[in-house]
């Protein structure tokens, strides 16, 4: 019974993680496309 609840978690924040990788590679873009690094 614990286990499943772990391994829910863990597959929550598998998700999150994607999710947030995703995230930061838009905003990079964006960045890049405003004018770049200075």
């Amino acid at each position: 019974m614990k286990s499943a609840s772990i391994l829910k978690l863990h597959l929550l924040s598998f998700r999150l993680q994607a999710t947030l990788d995703r995230l930061a590679a838009k905003l990079e873009s964006v960045y890049k496309a405003l004018g770049g690094k200075r």
